[in-house]
């Protein structure tokens, strides 16, 4: 999904906003998955459905040790410029969608932020 490039009203306004908090948390998770498991950092050079079931792995045991905190807490400091690079980044793959894709989004806005 991309962000509004000139949010028009509220609810575009609080979709950038979900969608720029969501995507800030889901790329620290993978970075921490890639620095816990360095099977992660690289490709998988094995069929998909067992790729799956590493990468399925990896992922429990990560959420155990979070719940259990059986591992050292790996430290995220997100540098200050960093979420605003990454709204530019998205900004520029926005330019690409097609129009099918911006009606999903406004279906979305319509459906969960207004």
């Amino acid at each position: 999904m991309t962000p509004f490039m000139n949010p028009r009203n509220a609810a575009q306004e609080r979709y950038n906003n979900a969608l720029t908090h969501t995507r800030s948390i889901v790329e620290r998770t993978i970075r921490q998955l890639k620095r816990r498991f360095h099977c992660l950092h690289s490709e998988l050079r094995i069929e998909p459905s067992r790729a799956c079931k590493i990468i399925v792995a990896c992922v429990v045991l990560f959420n155990m040790s979070k719940m259990y905190s059986a591992f050292e807490e790996v430290d995220e400091l997100e540098e200050e410029g960093q979420e605003a690079e990454e709204v530019h980044e998205a900004n520029h793959l926005q330019q690409d969608f097609q129009q099918a894709g911006f009606a999903v989004r406004d279906a979305i806005v319509n459906a969960f932020f207004n």
